[in-house]
């Protein structure tokens, strides 16, 4: 059995990464905390996937609309739906930045998922949504605004943030921005991460 550290997997004793770790248990339970991969293999155990290999794909950096360049990590999470493939930017502070997810069959090949998820990053790095004006922060003028909506742990309201092009932007921030277009009219639409939009 692994030496066990607090914040180690309890299966492989691997710290794991800090957006890579499952508790693992039943509803009302105890729980183990364990990292992506140990977590997959017990998953594709329990579900009769033999075929099942988890693969740890190697970090990819990639260029934006405006030549900055972002450091993405994998993370491969099997469900009862399927497989997903997760590309995360963590930025300094550890706070997502870009975040893309594809989905497929948890019995599919896993190269071509990440094939996948990667024209997906391409694509959603291509465009820019915000431009720096005079006033700070923008929406450009596109008058197109794709965005992940996230909980502020460190705020004093229940409001979210927003990530847009890969910055955390406030509740109240995204408000100022929006206010430019007063007399306007919007359409707001939800999607999955994992959703083509």
């Amino acid at each position: 059995m692994p030496e066990q550290t607090p914040n180690s997997c309890e299966s492989c004793g691997v710290a794991p990464r800090p957006f890579d770790s499952v508790h693992y248990g039943s509803y009302g339970g105890p729980s183990r905390l364990l990292c992506g991969r140990c977590f997959n293999l017990e998953a594709a155990r329990r579900g009769g996937l033999v075929d099942f290999e988890h693969i740890d794909f190697e970090p990819l950096t990639m260029s934006d609309a405006r030549g900055r360049e972002h450091v993405f990590q994998f993370r491969t999470h099997l469900f009862a739906a399927g497989v997903a493939i997760d590309a995360i930017e963590l930025n300094e502070d550890q706070s997502e930045g870009y975040c893309f997810k594809v989905i497929g069959d948890e019995e599919g090949d896993l190269l071509e998922l990440l094939a996948r998820l990667v024209t997906k990053m391409r694509r959603g790095l291509a465009s820019s949504h915000l431009e720096q004006g005079a006033h700070g922060l923008q929406i450009s003028d596109r008058g197109i605004v794709r965005a992940r909506i996230e909980s502020d742990p460190e705020g004093e309201t229940d409001m979210p943030v927003v990530v847009i092009d890969g910055r955390r932007i406030s509740w109240d921030e995204f408000g100022r921005m929006v206010a430019t277009y007063m007399g306007f009219q919007f359409k707001l639409e939800l999607h999955d991460l994992s959703d083509e939009i």
